[in-house]
């Protein structure tokens, strides 16, 4: 099928080099999902070009990383409305050697746009990531993606959740052998990732896949684990942490479940939830991480008093 817009015919026109759709875009059009965020790399300076562009648009344009060469511009008018473009310099020689520098094989596409078309019969996939796409399977494009950049981890368990996709069992093994490197992240960019999870359905699930099967949560979150030796008692058949995962999990389920609030309810919840608090995190996220945190005081305030029962309160 071949693809075209307005803002695709204005990039062609204002430069003669090639120029590509790039990563999540494909990969969105690929499984049907509207498209509202374009990536677009260029050759040459896509700082500049990004400026170039957005003034004939009339639009903002938000530098992203200057270090790397990368710019947003955002489209407000009314044809091309809540639309964004991020403008990346190619990375390598060529097309071929940019996505080989990226983290997964459904983000290593990319179709070339000629006089504002895109022709997607003609997807440049040179890790078979449409095969991955159809099979619903995340899989890294090298084996040393997290060695290079490990929010990769996080990005890839927001990828299952956001998707519903299952990791490889090569990447589940490189995760799990990496998984310390999670400490060299800056807090910022863990704390997006982690809120993204929270905004998608069985946030819970991807919160104990991380935890038990990848070894990653407690390297986020050390607190996670004396809670694992506290709370179980002559009131509590599970530990702390046990309870607050079941927590979470309930939650998620009354939040989801069909018909819970009265249709004369459901609009004022739904507005009520979706309200952006701090940060730009909604209340409904900030509800999940609630729950699932609720009780992380409890190994620092467990005390034995003097009958040898254990107590937590403060």
């Amino acid at each position: 099928m071949i693809f075209t817009n307005g803002y695709f015919k204005k990039i062609s026109e204002l430069t003669d080099k090639d120029i590509y759709l790039v990563g999540g875009s494909v990969r969105d059009y690929i499984i049907k999902k509207e498209i509202k965020d374009f990536d677009i790399v260029i050759q040459g300076d896509a700082a500049r070009f990004a400026e170039g562009f957005a003034s004939s648009k009339k639009a903002r344009c938000i530098p992203l990383d200057k270090r790397n060469n990368i710019s947003r511009v955002v489209l407000s008018n009314d044809d091309d409305k809540n639309i964004t473009i991020d403008f990346s310099s190619l990375n390598g020689k060529d097309i071929y050697e940019d996505l080989a520098k990226r983290d997964f094989t459904m983000n290593a596409l990319a179709v070339k746009i000629e006089d504002g078309k895109i022709d997607f019969n003609r997807v440049i996939d040179p890790f078979r990531g449409i095969d991955d796409i159809e099979s619903n399977i995340i899989r890294e494009v090298n084996k040393n993606i997290f060695a290079e950049d490990p929010i990769r981890m996080l990005r890839a368990i927001r990828f299952m959740s956001q998707l519903n996709f299952d990791i490889s069992d090569e990447m589940y093994g490189l995760i799990n052998k990496n998984n310390n490197r999670i400490k060299d992240i800056p807090g910022e960019k863990i704390s997006n990732e982690i809120f993204k999870i929270l905004g998608f359905k069985r946030a819970y699930y991807y919160f104990s896949f991380m935890d038990k099967h990848l070894g990653m949560l407690s390297k986020i979150f050390p607190e996670i684990e004396p809670m694992k030796d506290v709370g179980r008692c002559k009131y509590h058949v599970v530990d702390a942490w046990t309870h607050s995962m079941h927590t979470m999990r309930i939650i998620e389920k009354i939040i989801y479940a069909d018909g819970y609030f009265e249709e004369h309810l459901r609009k004022a919840y739904e507005d009520h939830t979706n309200q952006i608090m701090a940060n730009g995190h909604t209340r409904l996220q900030l509800i999940k991480i609630a729950a699932l945190f609720h009780d992380i005081g409890k190994p620092k305030a467990r005390w034995i008093d003097e009958t040898g029962r254990v107590r937590l309160r403060g």
